[in-house]
C-alpha cells in the first residue's frame, strides 16, 4: 500500500461498485448512501440500534463482498489506501457496521471491511455546481478516480446523476 488517508465522507459498493461520497457535515452524504443501498435492496435487514448501544460493537460480522455486492463499507470516516494503483476504502475502526440515520439514531448494516473505489461523488452547494462540467476525475491517496460533482439539492435528482454518471463514465 502506498499511502494511507483519512477523510469524513461515506463509501459503499452497489452491485460491486464501490462508490465514496464527501461532502460538509450535514450535506447528506449518509442520506444519499442510505437512498442507493436501499435502491439495491441492501438495507432489507437494517435494525435502529438501542440508543446506549456502543457504536463501536458491530453485532453482525462483515461481508465477503461477491462481485456483485451491495452494502456500507463505511460512514462518516472512510479509510482510504492504494493498493497496486486501485484505491481501496475501508471503515473507521469504531463506526465499523453503523451509519447514521438523521432523526431515528444509529442502525446497523451489512457492511465489508474493505472495496475498491470505482466512483468519487462530491456533494457542493448549488451554487458551486456546473450544469456542464468537464470529464472530472479525482486524485485521492495516489490514484485516479472519475469524480461526479452533484448539489446539495434533493435526493431525486442526485439518485439520477449518479445513475447516468456511472452508466456514462463507468460503462455500467
Amino acid at each position: 500500500m502506498d499511502e494511507d488517508k483519512a477523510v469524513h465522507a461515506t463509501a459503499l459498493a452497489i452491485s460491486g461498485i464501490g462508490i465514496v461520497i464527501e461532502g460538509a457535515p450535514g450535506s447528506g452524504k449518509s442520506r444519499l448512501a442510505m437512498a442507493l443501498l436501499e435502491r439495491a435492496s441492501a438495507l432489507a435487514d437494517m435494525r435502529l440500534l438501542p440508543a446506549d448501544a456502543p457504536i463501536n460493537a458491530p453485532t453482525r460480522p462483515p461481508s465477503r463482498p461477491a462481485p456483485d455486492w451491495s452494502g456500507l463499507i463505511g460512514d462518516d470516516h472512510v479509510h482510504l489506501s492504494v493498493n497496486a494503483g486501485v484505491l481501496v476504502a475501508a471503515p473507521a475502526m469504531d463506526l465499523r457496521g453503523a451509519i447514521e440515520v438523521r432523526g431515528l439514531g444509529i442502525a446497523d448494516v451489512t457492511w465489508c471491511e474493505h472495496h475498491r473505489v470505482d466512483l468519487w461523488v462530491s456533494l457542493v452547494p448549488p451554487g458551486a455546481w456546473q450544469r456542464v462540467p468537464e470529464h472530472a476525475s479525482a486524485e485521492i491517496a495516489g490514484a485516479t478516480v472519475p469524480r461526479l460533482t452533484l448539489p446539495i439539492v434533493d435526493l431525486a435528482h442526485q439518485l439520477l446523476l449518479i445513475d447516468l454518471g456511472l452508466r456514462c463514465r463507468l460503462g455500467s
